[in-house]
């Protein structure tokens, strides 16, 4: 199935007709919540959860990132390496928006600082200057970092190299468990858990199977702690594939198509750099979770049409349109109700305007 995108803004001609058309779109939209509203499953480890939000050059907002990093307690961390890991977090995520962009020149928008709630319930803030920050020797061993940041975002468009088939490629799997959040609408997700899958070394030319994907992700379910917290395992959201950490394409949207994924290993790649020296495709995958095993609806889009005749601005017809966003099915749906209404006006001899 080819990915097309829904366009809001439909023409039409007639030739016994002058018609203005202006259509109203509102859609129910999924989100990945923010780690603040995160229930992380407990890392025994020292790590910190490393916050991303902000702004780029154009003013434009970054959508909520983050990245848990295990730490040794007493570690010096240099303010370039927690740039570093903001900086990988935002050019290869596990979910959120899967655009070909770049982030870079990356840097705290106001005072920094590592955060941990002690065992009184205070929370402590240790400072990050130029020179990093040291890790607490001992304490709660549970840090993070949210302050905003500022960077530059730029679109990639990479140089391309041809392998020959059967060249070795490593495979990596990165899957999100989510479920629906509480206190906000039941649209958005909240990530409970994740899990990094190590699919081996396949071929340029080998197949990379929906099933494969979704037994791979199953297990990782299985291996965690979300059985014994009641958590069912229910479907997959979606499928992205990154290839040399620098092109990624979309494979799967649980809201516009319902194809089962065979993904063949291309060997028109990415040239490497040295970000990456050597061929990987990471698959990004989110996976619904829920302990009441209640189903998740698709997003819906609404549509809502009135005629009115243009000179008198009487109402002459109302019709509303309210469809899943399957790329096919819906716009289909609505030019089927477009041609009925304009069957019904072949006889008049009136100007008429489309509207709200």
């Amino acid at each position: 199935m080819s990915r097309k995108t829904f366009k809001r803004i439909l023409s039409i001609g007639v030739c016994t007709l002058v018609l203005s058309m202006s259509l109203y779109y509102t859609e129910k939209a999924h989100a990945i919540s923010g780690p603040s509203d995160r229930q992380y499953v407990e890392n025994p480890n020292p790590h910190i959860i490393v916050n991303v939000t902000g702004t780029d050059q154009n003013g434009n907002s970054i959508l909520p990132h983050y990245i848990e990093v295990n730490v040794k307690m007493g570690q010096t961390l240099s303010k370039e390496e927690i740039l570093d890991y903001i900086a990988r977090n935002l050019n290869s995520s596990v979910g959120g928006e899967s655009k070909n962009v770049q982030y870079s020149n990356i840097e705290f928008k106001e005072s920094a600082y590592l955060k941990r709630q002690l065992d009184d319930g205070k929370t402590e803030e240790i400072a990050i200057d130029n020179d990093g920050v040291t890790v607490p020797k001992d304490g709660p061993n549970k840090f993070w970092i949210d302050v905003p940041v500022t960077c530059t975002v730029n679109s990639i468009t990479p140089k391309l190299h041809k392998v020959e088939w059967g060249t070795p490629i490593s495979v990596l799997h990165y899957v999100q468990f989510v479920d629906k959040t509480t206190g906000k609408t039941l649209e958005d997700f909240k990530t409970i858990d994740f899990a990094e899958i190590d699919l081996g070394i396949r071929h340029t030319g080998d197949s990379i199977t929906d099933k494969e994907l979704y037994n791979s992700a199953y297990s990782a379910f299985l291996r965690s702690k979300l059985t014994k917290q009641g958590y069912q395992f229910q479907y997959r959201i979606s499928t992205d594939v990154q290839q040399n950490l620098q092109v990624t394409k979309k494979l799967y949207n649980y809201d516009v198509n319902e194809e089962l994924i065979n993904y063949q290993i291309e060997n028109n790649r990415p040239t490497l750099n040295l970000s990456n020296k050597a061929e990987t495709d990471i698959f990004f995958e989110r996976y619904y979770v829920s302990r009441d095993g209640d189903s998740l609806a698709r997003t819906e889009s609404t549509i809502s049409i009135k005629m009115v005749d243009a000179k008198t601005e009487k109402a002459l017809f109302n019709h509303t349109l309210t469809g899943y966003r399957h790329w096919q099915l819906f716009p289909m749906s609505i030019t089927d109700s477009l041609k009925k209404i304009l069957s019904q006006l072949q006889n008049q001899e009136k100007d008429i305007l489309f509207k709200i």
